[in-house]
């Protein structure tokens, strides 16, 4: 006999349970938790771990606070663990947003979306029999279509822009993040520095205190240069857009490293035109106001965000991505703890919800470091 799990309030359930009692199903109702983790752990003590078998799992999925990843992982896992199908009521259905595609992502396409109590009963049992797996929804195909423009951007993009939402945020650090990310899936790239930020430097042999840009700063501690590139940490830096045009290298990816978005020298044009953006922001109470501000404006409108310096199990993680998802519509959101070196690559996962790419052709990647090899030379640090 089949086994039904409503995940929700008895208001918005009322639909599943006359459908288990029409069809003399075994029903139960399990409130959820702001937090899906919880929820599981309500589902698997119902199921006896494996003594009362759970056969359909509905998850109302507007009660929950976490972000869209962690809700559809967890939904796909339990179901995988109690080998039941599961299936999704969404009345507050968009097919561009970020939990449907999150959803469609772990290959979960039976959802249940809005209707009256008589389209909701239909749907249900339409997903229960199967008719859904072999026969295409409309708003499914309009998810896939969205997923599949999505992921034609990505894998026709060669632009990457990173702004700040105010300074020494981490904007320039997550820019070199960018091109270690890129590097480690066997891509080129290089940094170029297109803000005017200043930072004290006594390395001049006068002794005089000097005020330089981020290359030059890296230029004067570690001085490798391949034509006009700074090249440090393995990364090829360039302190504008003309010493790139000037080196006529290409690079499968570009990434740039505009500043603050309310500095004065802020090349909004430019940034606004880079075939991928992404926002770093800061989800403290001192730093949300400026990104608030920021994302509700329409130039800003597809950008991505990076909340800085809010590592795993920071309490605010959950407020934050609350708020931005409210003022802020369907845009990727991550969080990156603190990168002390940013040349030193530290987060594989959040990078690769920004941007999914795969990764080079394995033979090649490994033929090329095993040509780097053969050729290293150790390299010589400035005196």
């Amino acid at each position: 006999m089949e086994n039904i799990v409503f995940i929700g309030s008895p208001v918005a359930g009322y639909f599943a349970e006359e459908v288990a009692r029409e069809r003399e199903y075994a029903y139960m109702q399990i409130d959820a938790n702001a937090h899906i983790k919880r929820t599981t752990n309500d589902i698997l003590a119902y199921a006896g771990y494996g003594k009362n078998p759970v056969s359909i799992l509905i998850y109302d999925v507007d009660s929950y606070i976490d972000s869209a990843e962690e809700i559809a992982s967890e939904i796909a896992g339990t179901a995988r663990t109690l080998n039941a199908k599961p299936i999704i009521y969404m009345p507050s259905f968009l097919p561009g947003a970020a939990l449907p595609q999150a959803l469609l992502a772990k290959d979960i396409k039976n959802f249940i979306f809005y209707g009256s109590a008589a389209d909701l009963k239909d749907q249900l049992q339409k997903n229960m029999g199967g008719y859904y797996d072999v026969n295409t929804r409309k708003e499914v195909e309009e998810m896939e279509r969205v997923q599949a423009e999505a992921q034609a951007r990505i894998d026709n993009f060669r632009s990457i822009g990173f702004a700040g939402t105010q300074c020494r945020i981490g904007t320039t650090t997550q820019a070199i993040q960018c091109v270690k990310y890129l590097q480690l899936l066997g891509y080129t790239a290089c940094y170029v520095q297109l803000n005017q930020t200043q930072y004290f430097d006594l390395s001049h042999r006068s002794g005089k205190v000097r005020a330089v840009s981020y290359v030059e700063k890296c230029a004067a501690w570690y001085d490798e240069r391949k034509g006009p590139a700074v090249v440090y940490g393995g990364v090829d830096l360039y302190e504008s857009q003309e010493a790139l045009t000037e080196a006529q290298e290409i690079y499968d990816y570009y990434v740039y490293d505009y500043g603050a978005v309310f500095d004065r020298d802020f090349d909004r044009t430019a940034y606004i035109k880079d075939d991928v953006k992404i926002l770093v922001g800061g989800g403290k109470v001192q730093e949300y106001d400026a990104l608030e501000r920021i994302i509700g404006l329409p130039p800003y409108a597809s950008c991505s965000v990076i909340l800085s310096f809010m590592p795993e199990g920071n309490d605010d993680r959950n407020d934050a991505l609350r708020l931005l998802t409210a003022a802020g519509g369907n845009r990727p959101i991550v969080f990156t703890g603190y990168t002390p070196n940013p040349f030193v690559f530290s987060d594989v996962k959040m990078y690769a919800k920004l941007l999914p790419l795969e990764e080079k052709v394995i033979e090649e990647l490994a033929e090329a470091k095993l040509q780097k090899k053969r050729f290293a030379f150790r390299k010589k640090v400035k005196a």
